[in-house]
């Protein structure tokens, strides 16, 4: 087959010329047999977009699974893409596995390594997820895969291009697993304090109607009579776990009546009423950022009575698992939503101890949430260093080629 040359001077070839592209199948769901072996079975489920090697599968299956379907096993080393869902995902599997019909598994030839192939993959997810075709599902044709043109530099150059970016994503990903770890702090924080869970809480509980007022917000689209002035007006989605998210801030028309009922006040905690399950009850302390700002009907204003209840002990609080755990289980569900209303809110149980204490519990969140700051800020530079020596060292090619 002719080789190419590229206008930077290396070698393309397609796809398909430098790899065996091998396809897979599911074996019958009806033999259940098929999946109580040792065999990791790969879906695009198993894969994730920020982890470059795969070992195991949710699933696994038998040999005769592999006789009786249209899956195949995959030699360790190859690579494994997705072809259907998940476009852009690819790993290099650690062991021998087999795959499912939504991936593909790339055996390199001699021009190309397994990690070498890898990297250009992820440099080529938009071009992948760009020849997608399908209206809900996006899947990437076998004949566009196979015509993906790779540079074929020499040996030397494949193993700096992929010394290089295994050491940034190394970085990467030790970075983004520190950011990671920063999660558990505030629990231990609030175990340290209220004791841990399935523990008695050293503190008596009062329900959160007794020291706060919580009221449901405006409604938009009903009708008025009286003269309205446009305002603004804050939504679930500026209500964020811990922080508000003021990006957008929509303007409805209000009375003045609703006005002086719905105003915000400097300390007021905003609830939300509902969304995914795991998010219902999350919430965020009002410093008065939009002067005269309201609230829609689907979060609740919590304004506690700040001789016996912080602000911002609350606010804190609503952030741990011992306030997830109550809206989650509080929760009315239907399919994946969730939703509580304001006689839960009010029944909330916050353990209280003494002002001064509280105020301990604020000061340590404040500093779980400055570490987690900085440690989130290193974990994205380190994402947008491995982002750019991707680019460079692809476009370094064509330079060293000129």
């Amino acid at each position: 087959m002719p080789v190419a040359k590229s206008s930077a001077g290396w070698p393309h070839r397609r796809l398909g010329d430098v790899a065996e592209i091998l396809g897979g199948g599911t074996p019958s769901r009806a033999n259940s047999a098929y999946y109580t072996g040792t065999i990791p079975w790969l879906t695009v489920k198993d894969l994730d977009f920020d982890e470059f090697e795969v070992e195991s599968a949710q699933e696994h299956i038998t040999d005769d699974a592999i006789s009786n379907s249209a899956t195949r096993l995959v030699a360790a080393r190859s690579v494994i893409v997705a072809t259907r869902v998940g476009l852009g995902k690819a790993a290099i599997n650690a062991v021998p596995v087999a795959i499912n019909q939504d991936l593909k598994a790339l055996v390199p030839r001699k021009e190309v390594t397994a990690e070498y192939l890898l990297y250009f993959l992820k440099k080529s997810v938009p071009d992948i997820q760009r020849l997608g075709q399908g209206t809900t599902v996006k899947g990437i044709r076998l004949q566009d895969l196979a015509g993906l043109s790779v540079p074929i530099p020499p040996p030397d150059t494949q193993k700096w291009v992929v010394d290089l970016l295994t050491l940034a994503h190394t970085i990467r990903r030790k970075r983004n697993r520190a950011a990671s770890l920063c999660e558990p702090i505030l629990a231990s924080a609030f175990a340290d304090l209220f004791g841990s869970r399935g523990m008695a809480i050293p503190w008596p509980s009062r329900p959160l109607g007794e020291l706060a007022e919580v009221r449901s917000g405006i409604t938009k689209g009903r009708r008025t009579v009286k003269e309205t002035s446009d305002v603004a007006y804050l939504r679930v989605a500026n209500v964020q776990q811990g922080y508000l998210d003021l990006s957008e801030i929509k303007t409805i028309d209000a009375t003045a009546e609703e006005l002086a009922k719905f105003r915000l006040e400097v300390g007021d905690v905003l609830v939300t009423e509902g969304g995914d399950p795991d998010k219902v009850g999350r919430g965020a302390i009002w410093r008065d950022e939009v002067p005269n700002a309201i609230y829609q009907n689907h979060l609740f204003r919590v304004r506690p009575d700040a001789s016996q209840l912080l602000p911002e002990y609350l606010d804190a609080l609503l952030r741990t698992a011992y306030a997830k755990d109550y809206f989650f289980r509080a929760a009315k569900r239907t399919s994946n939503l969730a939703s509580i209303n304001s006689s839960q809110v009010r029944a909330f149980p916050v353990p209280l101890p003494p002002v001064a204490l509280q105020r301990k519990f604020v000061m340590t969140v404040g500093q779980w949430e400055a570490t987690k700051r900085r440690l989130g800020d290193a974990a994205a530079k380190a994402t947008e260093m491995f982002d750019k020596l991707l680019d460079h060292a692809f476009r370094q090619q064509a330079k060293d080629s000129a």
